[in-house]
């Protein structure tokens, strides 16, 4: 928690309203760190991406104050992704990378399905990704993230409604 204490100290001293937690225990080993989660929902809007593996564990992340919830479909245990909407009104997103995308029905999953896009450090977004990507955002929400492309150019180009950046770059990525 002293290191969260710190993360607060600086995101205090930023225009920041809303973060999108990352939580690396949550997702490899299923051991999400919501106190951390209660502490700042009370002062951002919250993305939590913790790699939740069942209904249970979405149940969990709401009442800590999440608004918006990630779920990875490769660790997500459950039979239907879908049944979460008959649990809360909050906004879901799929985290997916480059072969998931590629092999992605999004004619499976009805709105208000979001997508986070993990961009790959070693396969950038070819012209036939950007043009899936133009097809799934009529349907989905689409955000993209890398945390090691510091060069805004790059997602620029890619034509899409939002990117994510890690907050340690911030101040390079704002006017």
């Amino acid at each position: 928690m002293e290191q969260l204490g710190t993360l607060l100290k600086k995101l205090l001293n930023k225009n920041i309203t809303e973060l999108y937690i990352l939580d690396e225990l949550g997702i490899k080993k299923n051991e999400p760190c919501v106190d951390a989660y209660q502490a700042l929902a009370s002062r951002y809007d919250l993305w939590v991406d913790a790699g939740p593996r069942n209904i249970d564990d979405i149940v969990d992340d709401l009442f800590t104050g999440a608004n918006r919830i990630v779920i990875r479909p490769k660790i997500w245990i459950e039979q239907d992704i879908k049944e979460i909407h008959h649990l809360t009104e909050n906004e879901i997103y799929l985290h997916m990378h480059d072969q998931e995308l590629q092999n992605f029905d999004y004619s499976k999953y009805q709105k208000p399905y979001g997508i986070i896009y993990e961009v790959s450090d070693t396969n950038p977004l070819q012209l036939a990704d950007k043009n899936k990507i133009k097809t799934i955002h009529q349907m989905h929400p689409f955000y993209c993230y890398n945390p090691h492309i510091k060069d805004k150019e790059f997602f620029e180009n890619l034509d899409i409604p939002g990117i994510m950046i890690p907050l340690d770059t911030r101040d390079t990525w704002m006017p």
